[in-house]
């Protein structure tokens, strides 16, 4: 309330017995009737509903909860989300896990697949190849007379019971080439 002004200071000046100048919270109030000796000993006071009661200790009143979590700098408010957001967390780290042991779970089976896949036999040579190309070359430029080629259709002949042969004694196992 400061800044409460009475009358002008003209006024005042001329009525000095009329108004007097009391404290009043922060600011003064002009208070008509009053002196400021009249206030020494008692006597023309203003009216009792301007006097202000000496103040008394304020008793001791809790804080309402709004001030209790200001109190703890919103660490209270924040602890349901704080507990949401570690157990978010704890999730994360046991897909990666999971990530972890399936991605080597997937390389360890690619392996064991790799290992049990088929791969056809390795090429092995025809046997008697160079036998066969003399033969269906000289029966092709001797079309008119083929016993020209008997000699090289012996060849081919003895070379392929060779091969006969070795197949029966030892299997399936290629014979090595008579080239």
């Amino acid at each position: 309330m400061a800044g409460l002004s009475g009358p002008s200071s003209d006024a005042r000046r001329g009525e000095d017995k009329a108004y007097a100048k009391r404290s009043i919270g922060g600011g003064f109030l002009w208070l008509r009737g009053a002196h400021p000796e009249a206030d020494r000993t008692g006597e023309g006071r203003a009216s009792e509903a301007y006097r202000r009661p000496p103040a008394e200790a304020k008793p001791h009143v809790e804080k309402p909860l709004l001030d209790h979590h200001y109190e703890h700098g919103d660490d209270a408010a924040l602890a349901p989300y704080r507990k949401v957001a570690a157990e978010c967390e704890r999730a994360l780290e046991s897909l990666r896990k999971q990530e972890i042991t399936g991605r080597e779970d997937v390389q360890r089976r690619a392996k064991e697949i790799q290992s049990k896949q088929y791969r056809p036999p390795e090429q092995k040579p025809i046997p008697c190849l160079a036998e066969q190309k003399a033969c269906t070359i000289c029966l092709t430029e001797n079309r008119s007379d083929p016993l020209k080629c008997q000699d090289v259709v012996k060849a081919y002949a003895r070379c392929a019971e060779q091969v006969r042969q070795r197949f029966v004694t030892t299997g399936f196992g290629s014979p090595p080439m008579n080239n």
